[in-house]
């Protein structure tokens, strides 16, 4: 699947850019808009019609999930002295395991798991980290995306 990326400065130009795909026959489920925080969008963030996903609260998430701990399993915590083959009176202990998994959450991690190609990773990833947005086209060969995502003012990633 093709996927197109804008990186704009500005809201009313990414909500411009959404209005020239739409027209354009870009279906709805197709463009989204990615920001660092939705605070920071608020125009973005209000409209019906725009597929917002917020790269702090995906982070947020992603931490959640991984940070928390898992049962591994329940063994005696006694130690026993070499050559002593008997299992004795040791109280049941739980051992613990935790997974970090995880641990990349970074911005360049974040878009390359909601599907920003890996080329375009390091340029996106900066133009969040400065308040930027990014207007993402799934599937858009065919309605010229590229050249609609110039039109409206948007740069694209390198």
């Amino acid at each position: 699947m093709t996927v197109n990326v804008g990186i704009f400065g500005q809201e009313d130009r990414v909500l411009e850019g959404i209005r020239m795909l739409r027209e354009a026959g870009a279906e709805s489920a197709d463009v989204r808009v990615v920001v660092g925080n939705r605070e920071n969008a608020p125009l973005l963030a209000s409209s019906p019609d725009v597929n917002l996903e917020e790269l702090y609260e995906i982070q947020a998430t992603r931490r959640r999930d991984y940070d928390e701990e898992w049962v591994a399993g329940v063994a005696p915590l006694s130690a026993y002295p070499a050559g002593n083959l008997t299992v004795g009176n040791a109280a049941p202990g739980v051992v613990v395991a935790a997974s970090d998994v995880g641990g990349n959450d970074g911005t360049e991690d974040v878009l390359a798991a909601i599907g920003i190609p890996e080329r375009y990773c390091g340029s996106c990833a900066e133009a969040i980290d400065s308040g930027g947005y990014l207007l993402v086209v799934d599937g858009s060969r065919e309605i010229g995306a590229r050249r609609i995502l110039n039109q409206a003012g948007a740069t694209t990633p390198d």
